[in-house]
């Protein structure tokens, strides 16, 4: 009690903007990490979700996407066995999403040029066996159909934002933010973004991104306005020319 706590540091946030989530996808086209960069700004879903979609996740003709499990790297003894598939973070982690149609028309060509490869490599691609002992078909994969390594993930996006001209301090994990922000800046409801992002509650959203609602009084008077002004200021043109008896 006679000790006084240290003040908790905050990082300083740098979250990229929208201009600049276009500038780092245009840096990864044509390598490995394209579709995984892809996929995370067009769900703001965590790194290990991403890693752990597979093709029975997605539907590409409606462009729903359900992030059922995630990818990890967990400590053991064999460097070459830690990576591997995991539970989500929370039960609401668990969801479905939709899709813009700029990304699943990028993914279905992501299919083609996956199968093309399959074929080549024939007996030589090795899809990750989940715990009930079946092969998966993943999304993203490093070329023979094995895990991408969450760590290499991480590393090859600050390569590719150095590239594209993000702040140095910019972490993967920030995309996530960026896509939050966007969404609340657009107009979509909190309890939306939440379900998105796959958050404990639509609470935690709107304390953790407040800052993208401050707009919301003006943007609650504008729609009072576009429903009811027009209505009102009828009646009270009418009004003005005749006016109630005393």
């Amino acid at each position: 009690t006679a000790v006084k706590r240290p003040r908790i540091r905050r990082r300083e946030s740098h979250w990229p903007t929208t201009q600049q989530l276009t500038a780092l996808l245009n840096a990864s086209l044509g390598t490995i990490w394209e579709i995984p960069l892809l996929l995370s700004i067009a769900t703001g879903a965590r790194r290990s979700g991403i890693l752990g979609l597979s093709w029975e996740d997605v539907d590409l003709k409606s462009g729903i996407l359900h992030i059922r499990r995630s990818v990890q790297r967990l400590p053991g003894p064999d460097p070459a066995d830690t990576i591997t598939f995991t539970p989500l973070k929370t039960k609401r982690a668990r969801r479905t999403i939709q899709l813009p149609p700029f990304a699943v028309e990028r993914i279905r060509s992501h299919r083609r040029e996956q199968l093309e490869r399959r074929t080549i490599l024939g007996t030589r691609w090795c899809d990750p066996i989940d715990d009930e002992g079946a092969p998966v078909a993943l999304m993203c994969e490093r070329g023979d159909g094995a895990f991408l390594h969450p760590d290499s993930f991480t590393h090859a996006f600050k390569r590719l934002g150095r590239l594209a001209g993000l702040h140095p301090s910019t972490r993967l994990h920030d995309v996530r933010h960026a896509v939050a922000t966007e969404l609340g800046r657009q107009g979509v409801h909190g309890v939306i973004v939440s379900a998105v992002l796959g958050h404990a509650s639509p609470a935690f959203t709107v304390a953790v991104y407040q800052h993208v609602w401050q707009e919301g009084p003006y943007e609650a008077a504008a729609a009072l306005e576009k429903a009811l002004g027009r209505g009102f200021t009828n009646c009270w043109h009418v009004k003005s020319h005749h006016p109630c008896p005393r």
